[in-house]
């Protein structure tokens, strides 16, 4: 009888010794701001960082990518769709609400979240300024409208789309948040110099107060990656200057990449090579989806070594 016992109690302790309990899936959130054409020059190529203070402080928490870059169009209309579908696709023409707009023709982020978790619109905002016609996700076969995320396109500056932002995160607690700022490349293409410093030093400032926000915020603490980047650059001062886009000029081509958030290395720099399609690819691995139709890849370099898997 007691040999039994001993015998039982000597391979419970194996069994104690040799169990490790599975780790709970962590509850990822991601919020993703896209600064319209910001030129790295007056970003993080900046090495006084004069226009981008509250950036280059959470920098020291998080990522920057000093060689990310717009490797094919760097026009919005083509890299913002790159953006959020991760990889480079056509945009089709069509009519939605009465209004003329376009859609991408590859499935986008939000198409990708919504169909793998199965959760509603309000899980995914596309947050924007008032467009008469907002660039629209796929109606690709597999995923398309019933994917969608919910827009909110209200006001007519950075500061009330940030309000938006905030407000729409505040009510609804959205997984993931995409939000458009669109005034640096409005006010560069004003030709105004001063104008457009002004706009990347407003757009710094937004971008502090939300993370600020998501780390006050409950639902959002300590479990929010902020990933902020652009669509294009601008011309550099040997290809037109400031006011202007759309050419293969390391001006056009070279744009800022900062990512701050649990998963993310603390004070680094990585001097890898990326492109504009590995931002939604990376965002979908955080949050535990399969992007079927993309061409980036992970960016595991900037991920802490618990999530570099």
């Amino acid at each position: 009888m007691q040999a039994s016992i001993k015998t039982s109690l000597l391979f419970l302790l194996f069994f104690l010794m040799c169990f490790k309990p599975q780790a709970q899936p962590v509850d990822n959130k991601i919020v993703i701001v896209i600064i319209d054409g910001a030129r790295y020059t007056e970003t993080f190529g900046d090495s006084y960082h004069t226009f981008i203070p509250k950036m280059w402080a959470l920098s020291q928490q998080g990522t920057v990518i000093n060689k990310f870059y717009n490797n094919y169009f760097t026009y919005t209309s083509k890299a913002f769709p790159a953006l959020y579908c991760g990889a480079w696709t056509d945009v089709e023409d069509i009519v939605y609400n009465g209004s003329s707009t376009s859609h991408s023709v590859l499935p986008t982020i939000f198409e990708y979240y919504r169909k793998s978790k199965n959760v509603p619109s309000a899980e995914c905002f596309f947050i924007s300024e008032s467009f008469e016609s907002i660039w629209l996700p796929s109606l690709d076969p597999d995923y398309g409208e019933n994917y969608w995320p919910e827009f909110n396109a209200v006001g007519h500056s950075d500061k009330e789309v940030a309000i938006q932002a905030l407000t729409v995160m505040a009510n609804n607690h959205p997984h993931l948040t995409w939000v458009y700022l669109d005034d640096v490349d409005h006010s560069g293409h004003s030709g105004s110099r001063t104008d457009y410093l002004k706009a990347i030093y407003t757009s710094d400032k937004i971008i502090g107060v939300i993370w600020d926000w998501i780390q006050s915020d409950p639902f959002y603490q300590n479990t929010t990656t902020l990933i902020v980047t652009n669509d294009h650059g601008r011309h550099d001062d040997q290809n037109g200057g400031f006011q202007g886009h759309g050419c293969d000029c390391e001006g056009c081509r070279h744009i800022q990449f900062l990512a701050i958030g649990p998963t993310i290395k603390q004070n680094f720099l990585s001097s890898k090579y990326r492109t504009i399609p590995d931002l939604t690819v990376t965002a979908c691995f955080l949050l535990g989806v399969q992007p079927t139709k993309t061409t980036g890849s992970v960016m595991y370099e900037i991920l802490n070594s618990e999530n570099n898997k």
